[in-house]
């Protein structure tokens, strides 16, 4: 991946998802971990993202966040303001992050509409219908 990736959340959801992803892909050396603490001040979020960021020099950078309007959304919205080629995408999850890690895509406006066309796709309301009568659960 061209594009350098880095995850924000509220608690350990960051960690645990990337976790979870390498279940499914293997090795994802080099993704950016920044998660907000309760004891954390924004100052002290701010600066553990300015600290990633700063490893990837004039990399183009994709932080993915959890939720919208919060506090680790934006300190990234403020820090990406000020960084050229940077996008912030709210809202991951574990099928977003492997879209993310197994996308082809190298440049960062590609990658970003793909991941957030993709994860609108995933989600569907999830119904049994005939033809899944079939499915062997015993194996």
């Amino acid at each position: 991946m061209k594009v350098a990736l880095i995850l924000m959340s509220h608690g350990h959801m960051a960690e645990e998802t990337l976790k979870s992803a390498e279940m499914i892909v293997g090795d994802t050396n080099g993704v950016g971990i920044v998660q907000l603490e309760h004891s954390h001040t924004m100052d002290i979020l701010k600066n553990k993202l300015e600290a990633v960021i700063k490893l990837h020099k004039n990399k183009p950078i994709l932080i993915m966040v959890d939720l919208f309007g919060g506090t680790p959304f934006n300190i990234a919205m403020i820090l990406s303001s000020k960084r050229p080629n940077t996008k912030v995408i709210t809202g991951f999850n574990l099928g977003m992050l492997i879209e993310c890690l197994t996308s082809e895509y190298e440049s960062l406006d590609e990658l970003s509409c793909y991941l957030c066309e993709s994860a609108k796709d995933a989600i569907q309301i999830a119904e049994f219908n005939d033809d899944d009568d079939d499915i062997d659960l015993e194996e």
